[in-house]
């Protein structure tokens, strides 16, 4: 699919090895650009918490049968918004991120309030 989104570029070739390098995670560029997507899911993930759109009442049994995401939720001790922190610090790990100073990174953050205004 990306290949034929990509045909009529001048930089095909290029371009596909980049998206093969990100996706299987080659490189620690390719590992940089995965932990900086990740980042911006997160930032979005909060901003769906703060407008309503996700809570904890949005988990399934389904996505209950992980353990450590149900370790995370029965702990009381996090929001949805934090667990989605944690549950993604994998990949952050190449670049020694740990737990707390993820945290202490992203606690600005937490304390934004993204609610949509009216105009």
């Amino acid at each position: 699919m990306v290949s034929s989104i990509l045909q009529n570029l001048h930089q095909h070739d290029e371009l596909l090895a980049l998206t093969d390098e990100f996706n299987l995670n080659y490189s620690k560029e390719a590992k940089f650009a995965r932990a900086a997507d990740k980042l911006e899911c997160v930032l979005e993930f909060k901003k769906y918490q703060d407008n309503g759109q996700v809570s904890l009442k949005n988990l399934t049994d389904d996505m209950l049968k992980n353990n450590h995401l149900k370790t995370l939720v029965e702990s009381k001790k996090y929001d949805l918004a934090d667990i989605f922190f944690i549950y993604h610090l994998p990949a952050y790990k190449d670049f020694g991120i740990d737990e707390k100073l993820w945290f202490n990174v992203l606690e600005p953050v937490k304390t934004l309030n993204y609610q949509e205004k009216e105009i």
